[in-house]
């Protein structure tokens, strides 16, 4: 009866452990995690490398560390920038959604135009966003 009781323990250990990790990564769900909006930032730099889209086998994006950004898709080669930002910072102009107090946010500029993602989860293998336009999921792991 014992083995099957350390069977049972262990995996529910493992996954509190993992939840309480992981969710101190996502913005807004910890209070020590975006504490003012300067922690925000700093703590976002964590994008800065290559990362490959979990959906789209042939997309990368790279976010550099001088705000630059190039997304290789489909065999096109795309530069840009990028920022983080929350709503406690100042607001980029011209922007028509509306921002939660204490979440980060993305926004990539690229010749066609500008979008918006909510940083619904981050770490440093994985990044998850969501589109402010169409509401959908886009999923990362970090290869560089």
């Amino acid at each position: 009866m014992k083995k099957y009781t350390l069977w049972i323990i262990f995996p529910i250990v493992v996954v509190v452990l993992i939840a309480y990790y992981g969710l101190t990564k996502i913005p807004g769900t910890s209070d020590t995690n975006l504490g003012t909006s300067e922690e925000t930032v700093q703590d976002t730099q964590i994008l800065v490398g290559k990362w490959k889209n979990s959906t789209e086998e042939d997309s990368v994006v790279e976010f550099k560390a001088d705000a630059t950004m190039i997304d290789t898709s489909q065999g096109a080669v795309t530069p840009g920038t990028w920022k983080v930002f929350t709503s406690d910072l100042p607001l980029p102009e011209n922007v028509e959604y509306t921002f939660s107090p204490g979440k980060a946010y993305l926004t990539v500029k690229v010749e066609r135009g500008s979008r918006y993602f909510l940083i619904s989860a981050i770490s440093e293998s994985a990044l998850e966003l969501i589109s402010m336009d169409s509401n959908d999921t886009l999923l990362f792991e970090k290869i560089q």
